[in-house]
């Protein structure tokens, strides 16, 4: 009885995967990314759950998984979750000390959200070529027009964020790993090394190789503000 569960299942994810995108893991990874974003405003921005789990039978990359040192994944739960230690329920909320005008409070912050989320989401997908600003849009649950609106709230754009995380995920790998530079290309969605190194060297104003050995001195630098240009390009 439960193989023939586990087979209805892998068949209804594969029915998913057919059409394309993976609705299942984009919407499971949306879930526990948005309890994630939660628990860090109490917990700090750094804090990073043990175990995160889908019910989707899903296995994130090596270059996905070194986004989340000191996390395990699990797959085919009974449902998505992250696990959270009981001591944080007593944290007070930072936030709470922050007290905005009521005018401009509520657009703002919901544009943050959305930013934060997509910055904790984006990652995932770039060994996968990354989304498209309708993908993205399609996984927040909102119109391609209302996701570039709340992100102008923010004062970004979509192209802007994914080049973001691309270089981040890229300065990351070229850091702390002895990955081969067009492996680290294509991990983190870029169409071919020489797309990659041009792109890098216009965000951070050298080669990756020349990152590379900068990094090892302690002498580069790997969070960039994203672009406001390019916002409606498909990205």
């Amino acid at each position: 009885m439960a193989r023939a569960k586990r087979r209805e299942l892998e068949d209804l994810q594969q029915a998913y995967w057919n059409g394309g995108i993976s609705h299942l893991e984009i919407s499971q990874w949306l879930q526990n990314i948005f309890v994630l974003h939660i628990v860090r405003q109490f917990a700090g921005i750094s804090w990073s759950p043990r175990v995160i789990a889908f019910e989707a039978l899903y296995t994130p990359s090596p270059e996905v998984q070194s986004h989340w040192p000191n996390t395990r994944f699990m797959s085919g739960q009974k449902a998505s979750w992250i696990e959270v230690p009981a001591e944080l329920l007593s944290l007070a909320n930072p936030a709470n000390d922050v007290r905005p005008t009521p005018a401009d409070h509520e657009p703002q912050s919901f544009g943050k959200d959305v930013v934060s989320a997509l910055k904790l989401s984006l990652p995932s997908y770039l060994d996968q070529g990354g989304l498209t600003i309708m993908q993205a849009a399609e996984m927040m649950g909102v119109s391609t027009r209302s996701l570039q609106r709340r992100l102008s709230l923010a004062g970004l754009t979509y192209s802007g964020l994914l080049e973001q995380a691309r270089f981040n995920n890229a300065a990351k790998l070229l850091g702390s790993t002895e990955i081969k530079i067009i492996d680290v290309a294509f991990s983190s969605g870029y169409a071919d090394p020489a797309h990659f190194t041009r792109a890098f060297r216009r965000i951070s104003g050298c080669t990756p190789r020349e990152f590379r050995q900068r990094s090892s001195n302690g002498q580069a630098t790997i969070d960039r503000p994203a672009s406001r240009s390019n916002g409606n390009r498909r990205a």
